[in-house]
Order: C-alpha cells, then structure tokens, then sequence
C-alpha cells in the first residue's frame, strides 16, 4: 500500500511535469516545497525521522504524531471496501450472536 506513494504520488510530486501533473515546470521555489512535502511522505511512510544535523529534522515530532494515522489512511484508501464491509457485517454477526448465547445463558440461569 505504501507503493502507491513512494512509487507514484512522491514521483509525482517532485516532477509533475514528467508525470503529466504539469503542463510546465514550476518555479524553483514550488519545486523545492514539494520536494520537502515529498521527503516529509516518504518518512511517513517509512516510519522514519530525519538526522538531527539535517535541516528538516524540526519536522521529527511531526512524523512520530502522524505516522499511524498516515499508515490508517493509507490502509483506508487502498483497501478493498467490498471486503471491509463484509468484515464488519461478520463482526456485527459475531457480535449478535455472542448477544444471543448470553441472553440465552442468563435466562436458563434464571429458570435455575
């Protein structure tokens, strides 16, 4: 799932012209924005976190506060949502029929 962005959008972002984003190239200073953007996802990603000498390491505690709700949003976007249906009606099943056992269970005790 992480494939989409380190092989698409990263790419994307850092050429856009070359991916057919961008009809032209953008100032230097938009590339350079988007290159950041660009590092910042594939740390995302990556779980990991810029060396302290590097000059994005002010982005370190940003990652680490991001990092598993950018892996959710990236499991949440690229999974089947036909099958997460399916997997949340079965747990709603499971969860009415443990319901059922129990309500069942605690009239026959009450019989007792």
């Amino acid at each position: 799932s992480s494939v989409l962005f380190l092989r698409l959008v990263c790419p994307a972002l850092v050429d856009p012209v070359a991916w057919g984003v961008m009809p032209q190239p953008s100032s230097p200073r938009v590339q350079s924005t988007m290159t950041v953007v660009a590092r910042l996802i594939q740390k995302l990603v990556s779980g990991g976190h810029f060396a302290d000498a590097h000059e994005l390491h002010v982005f370190n505690d940003f990652l680490s506060e991001k990092h598993e709700w950018f892996m959710d949003f990236v499991g949440r976007i690229t999974s089947n949502p036909l099958a997460a249906a399916e997997e949340e009606q079965d747990a709603q099943e499971r969860q009415e029929d443990a319901k059922d056992a129990k309500d069942a269970k605690d009239a026959k005790d009450a019989k007792d």
